[in-house]
């Protein structure tokens, strides 16, 4: 059916446009046009940047020192992704030391352990799950640096670990990048009855 007004050649434009038009129509509507980055947000983004690597520089400094909440913080900015690792080791932080955090379950007890080395069979410390009574999530970095560290670096943040035992003993597993792998990992395996608070 044909329009009273329209001619074969306007028809036969509107059923076959050709390249220019559309490219033109196209800039019009603004789909086309790519979003300028803004420069000062650019600038914020770099100059942040800078200060965290230097803040996480002077923290290895002061780890070195012996400060504790320094050595907390060690390896909570990763540089590198997570080697593939499976449900039983973790990569983890023990006193600022690089090592593993071990779920042992061919034991006559399940047990978790930590060691500074992968063949190490000599873990520095081994508590048994069904002796654990308490598990605590703690920050690698404080809410308010993780927003600003994760947005300028671009970098996931690890996490912490508290393990406590009966006997009150307790360990502080920092920088586990699958920290809540290991914890529901943990609070999965024993027979303790966990109480969320």
């Amino acid at each position: 059916m044909r329009g009273k007004d329209a001619t074969d050649a306007e028809i036969s434009a509107a059923i076959h446009p050709d390249d220019e038009t559309v490219a033109q129509d196209e800039a019009d509507d603004g789909t086309a046009k790519k979003k300028k980055p803004n420069k000062f947000v650019a600038f914020l983004k770099g100059t942040t940047k800078g200060g965290v690597h230097t803040a996480l520089g002077v923290d290895r400094a002061k780890a070195a020192a012996g400060a504790h909440h320094a050595r907390d913080r060690l390896g909570a900015v990763r540089t590198k992704p997570s080697p593939a690792t499976g449900p039983v080791r973790f990569p983890a932080r023990y006193k600022g030391r690089k090592g593993h955090a071990y779920i042992t379950v061919t034991a006559t007890t399940p047990a978790l352990s930590w060691t500074s080395k992968i063949e190490d069979l000599d873990p520095a410390w081994t508590v048994s799950i069904g002796d654990l009574a308490e598990l605590k999530k703690v920050g690698g970095l404080g809410w308010k640096s993780k927003i600003i560290v994760g947005w300028a670096t671009e970098r996931e943040i690890a996490d912490g670990l508290v393990v406590k035992d009966r006997q009150g003993h307790e360990w502080h597993l920092t920088s586990i990048l699958e920290r809540d792998e290991l914890f529901n990992r943990l609070v999965a395996m024993g027979s303790q009855m966990w109480e969320a608070w």
